[in-house]
């Protein structure tokens, strides 16, 4: 295909797509254009950009949500990837943020946690304070503030209620 065509063929499909005029009188510059010019012409044309990255902490909770596993969280990462789509944190920089986000007192292995009920309690209310704006916490920056909670077993555990200890 001669650079003609090229030419006929992109001024035909801007005019299908109705794409501005200055699409167009670029399309009729291409052909005589100086490699210089072109590559200026390239550097102007937009190209998406996705300023909304998940963070490590809502990558977190979407594989969650998803119920992904390490290979398929690894595989979606890839695909997106491959698609020019880097939205989603390496798996490793997950792990290290999960590992920076558990407080001293928490135990977490692969198929338990153990805590004690006051290191439970700190993180919670440090992570809700956490999530606060600066207006907010100059609101409240002189008053009285009350963690309540409520805590038990369920049954749903397999512990019995003589095998929760405080």
């Amino acid at each position: 295909m001669s650079t003609e065509e090229v030419t006929d063929t992109f001024n035909a499909m801007l005019k299908k797509e109705d794409q501005p005029l200055d699409a167009v009188k670029i399309a009729n510059v291409l052909p005589t254009a100086s490699p210089k010019r072109l590559k200026r012409i390239v550097k102007s044309i937009p190209t998406p950009s996705f300023n909304s990255a998940f963070t490590e902490e809502e990558a977190i909770a979407l594989m969650l949500q998803l119920q992904l596993s390490r290979d398929k969280y690894i595989i979606l990462r890839k695909a997106l990837k491959e698609k020019g789509v880097e939205v989603l944190p390496s798996y490793d920089a997950l792990q290290e943020r999960k590992k920076s986000i558990i407080p001293t007192g928490i135990t977490v292995s692969d198929r338990k946690v153990t805590v004690g009920i006051s290191s439970l309690l700190e993180n919670t209310a440090s992570r809700i304070v956490s999530t606060l704006t600066v207006e907010q916490l100059n609101k409240i920056n002189h008053s009285e503030v009350k963690l309540i909670c409520k805590w038990g077993c369920d049954g749903s555990s397999l512990l019995s209620e003589s095998e929760c200890i405080n």
